[in-house]
């Protein structure tokens, strides 16, 4: 083998092992454990595949190693039951030896030399590459990510362009090992940087979705206090105006005006009422993401109705309960439009260690299915996506989503392992 030869199986091998990482990661649920083990892993699979291919030259210690670093790497960097994690690296690795046996069906070249053999592994892997960006954009479009479409699409047709430019190569026979390296060197790393790019993309989509909801829990915990600052003014202004609530009272009882008494009371409930008015579940962080649905709710003519049990200290992140509780009554909302009863029922409790929530709601009986979501309103932009997240974020503790639709009711069940 040329340094040349060498050079451009060492980059092929590690765009590879980089794709298959990024396949077992969408299975996954990109839920990593440390993004400094998953770089050192990476590097660790590719020196050890690496040498010992270059070393043996043995493709069944080849597939031993490439089958057990990717497990490795799922087993050391992931999240998840042992069982998911291993499925998740077995399938991203069959991934790639379908695709590499494909591109050998179809291109099986004549000459079964060293740079023909060459040529076939990094047309499979621009072919891996290419599926690989099929498969992850479509978990990104499950869960509702930001990247722009037109991105997407542009980095997709690079690797088959790039398959098809050699397939042209290869038909025409070019003669010169320089020339020819150097074409498929510059192929392989415009792809490389390419991969890099589309990583980019999807960090930036991420880091964007995340910032969305970091400024609604800002939204939410400002309301919050705007309404505590609010209903302790009208406390205040209750408590200083007691005694003279008192002495009207009294004079309404003393000369018989029963009408006005009642009619006197009725409005200092009211105003009770109103000083009072905000959930009070203990949870400092819970009660700012339910004051905020429900005055949402409010806004779209719906009521949402409380019953809970749950710790005043924080007892899962605030990031994966404004999710669930977010977007569950979220779907409950959109579900209520057009209904005659628009309340919500939402009951969440902790014990023996776990988080159960139930979120119960009328629809209008018409309950629609696209792929893995159920959507109670049609054609809604986002609409379903929030249950996606939330089961993402129930996968992410072990947990157990059921829903339930019965007599126009659906019901969402909840229970994760704290």
């Amino acid at each position: 083998m040329s340094m040349w030869e060498m050079v451009i199986y060492l980059v092929v091998n590690f765009m590879a092992i980089n794709i298959t990482v990024r396949f077992a990661e969408c299975f996954l649920k990109n839920d990593i454990r440390s993004r400094r083990g998953r770089i050192g892993g990476i590097v660790i699979y590719w020196l050890i595949n690496s040498l010992v291919y270059l070393i043996f030259r043995n493709d069944t210690y080849n597939l031993i190693t490439s089958l057990g670093g990717i497990i490795f790497i799922a087993i050391i960097v992931y999240n998840g039951s042992i069982l998911k994690r291993i499925m998740a690296a077995i399938l991203a690795f069959s991934m790639g030896l379908v695709s590499e046996t494909i591109i050998w069906y179809i291109f099986t070249p004549a000459d079964q030399g060293s740079q023909s053999k060459l040529m076939m592994n990094i047309v499979s892997v621009l072919m891996y590459f290419g599926l690989q960006l099929l498969v992850d954009h479509f978990c990104h479009l499950k869960k509702g990510d930001l990247a722009s479409e037109k991105y997407y699409l542009l980095i997709m047709v690079l690797p088959f362009l790039s398959i098809w430019f050699i397939y042209l190569l290869f038909a025409d026979k070019v003669n010169d090992s320089l020339v020819l390296f150097g074409i498929l060197f510059i192929i392989l790393i415009l792809n490389f940087f390419l991969f890099y790019l589309y990583n980019k993309i999807y960090e930036l989509g991420r880091e964007k979705y995340e910032k969305q909801f970091l400024e609604e829990e800002v939204q939410m915990y400002a309301r919050r206090f705007e309404t505590m600052q609010q209903s302790r003014d009208k406390l205040r202004a209750l408590r200083h105006d007691l005694l003279h609530h008192l002495q009207m009272l009294q004079h309404f009882a003393l000369t018989g005006n029963t009408e006005q008494l009642v009619d006197y009371i009725g409005r200092m409930n009211e105003q009770i009422e109103i000083a009072t008015r905000g959930v009070n579940t203990g949870n400092d962080a819970v009660d700012a993401i339910l004051d905020f649905m429900i005055e949402k709710a409010k806004r779209e003519g719906a009521a949402i109705t409380v019953k809970s049990s749950i710790p005043k200290e924080e007892f899962i992140s605030i990031y994966d309960i404004n999710i669930l509780l977010s977007n569950l009554l979220d779907n409950a909302i959109e579900g209520v439009k057009g209904c005659s009863d628009k309340e919500i029922h939402l009951n969440i409790k902790t014990e023996q260690g776990l988080l159960c929530i139930c979120v119960e709601n009328q629809y209008d009986g018409i309950l629609y299915q696209e792929e893995n979501r159920y959507l109670t309103r049609k054609n809604e932009d986002g609409h379903g996506i929030g249950l996606q997240n939330v089961s993402d974020i129930v996968d992410k503790y072990h947990g157990i989503m059921k829903i339930e639709t019965e007599n126009h009711i659906f019901k969402v069940n909840l229970i994760l392992y704290l």
